[in-house]
């Protein structure tokens, strides 16, 4: 991978780089690990080829690809890097406060044991989440067993926290941000444009339904009517359905052999967005709540084969390469946003 692709599409990667470097200035000066000193020792981020936190029966993989760090197990879809960015930032930053116990047997009071040691079950405050880090060849670089938060005492807050390999356990100031549902490390964000400046027209089409059409000039433009009849019409509902569609945050990915039925996708609405620069998205989204109480649908970009800016060009392509046909998950309050019919945008009414 080039350095330029690093820098552009994996700043992760160029971010863990960084921070070998800055480790290795903490490590020279501190020396080996122990109170007041840094977290991670000796370790060197930049070698970090995988990173695994699991706790109790959840578990994420994240490791780097061409494209970017990838959850594995969400077949390899983009992860978060903003969120592995600060994981590894924090890493580096972190000093070990001050010894708690040395003592193999306080270990569970802190909630730093792995479920291993606590004959293989997880109890809540007893059982900690695990980091993992490896590098090349799965060589292992780091394994953390992060404990309770400390709720009480002088100057509360803070984590306790352990090298898997030692009984001894410190305290940290702040606590590890490392959730181990893979759902936690997706992409906040399915869009990146902002509704208010490059929004042009939304349509939504639903069976038994009449089309609903909006549209709009410009930015300063307001939304008018394009479709059905609908007086007195709201523009403003409009312009707040466009704000609530353009900030659809993801909250998971369907897993292989599920149905349609179980992902409420047995009847599809489609809806259209065109942007003032021409891109088009579509979106096919169940007109009914999955078994797990959220909205599932396919989107998918497009560019005029008229328009020849390539940023626009690279940014179709890397929208659709990250969704691709992949069925993905929006929270069932933001996919009810683009669910509506045409009395929905009456002046005063608020429901279907």
């Amino acid at each position: 991978m080039s350095i330029k692709r690093i820098a552009i599409a994996t700043g992760a990667l160029v971010a863990l780089a960084v921070i070998g470097v800055t480790i290795d200035r903490m490590t020279n000066s501190h020396g080996e690990s122990g109170a007041g000193q840094t977290l991670l020792g000796d370790v060197d981020l930049s070698k970090a080829k995988m990173f695994t936190i699991r706790k109790d029966k959840d578990q994420v993989t994240l490791r780097p690809s061409d494209a970017g760090w990838v959850i594995a197990e969400y077949a390899d879809f983009p992860a978060n890097e903003d969120q592995l960015r600060k994981l590894a930032f924090q890493l580096a930053e972190s000093v070990l406060e001050h010894k708690v116990t040395e003592r193999k047997e306080k270990l569970g009071d802190l909630g730093a044991l792995t479920m291993e040691e606590n004959e293989g079950k997880f109890t809540p405050d007893v059982t900690g989440a695990e980091l993992i880090v490896t590098g090349e060849g799965e060589t292992p670089l780091l394994h953390l067993v992060a404990g309770n938060s400390r709720s009480s005492g002088a100057g509360f807050g803070g984590q306790y926290i352990r090298r898997k390999a030692e009984t001894v356990a410190y305290l940290i100031s702040d606590a590890l941000e490392i959730p181990a549902k893979p759902s936690d490390w997706l992409p906040k964000k399915i869009f990146d444009f902002d509704a208010g400046k490059n929004l042009k027209g939304i349509s939504i089409v639903r069976a038994g339904k009449p089309n609903l059409v909006f549209g709009r000039e410009d930015e300063k433009s307001a939304w008018v009517n394009k479709g059905s009849q609908i007086k007195p019409f709201d523009a403003n509902k409009v312009k707040r359905m466009a704000q609530d569609t353009a900030s659809f945050g993801l909250a998971g990915l369907a897993q292989p052999g599920q149905s349609p039925k179980q992902l409420g996708r047995t009847r599809l609405a489609k809806v259209e967005l065109s942007l003032l620069d021409k891109r088009v998205y579509r979106i096919e989204i169940g007109e009914d709540k999955a078994a797990d109480g959220n909205r599932y649908l396919v989107v998918s970009a497009e560019l005029p084969t008229d328009v020849s800016d390539a940023e626009l060009q690279q940014k179709v392509a890397d929208f659709n390469a990250r969704f691709g046909k992949r069925v993905v998950a929006v929270y069932d309050w933001e996919g009810e946003a683009v669910l509506k019919v045409a009395k929905d945008f009456m002046v005063g009414e608020d429901k279907h």
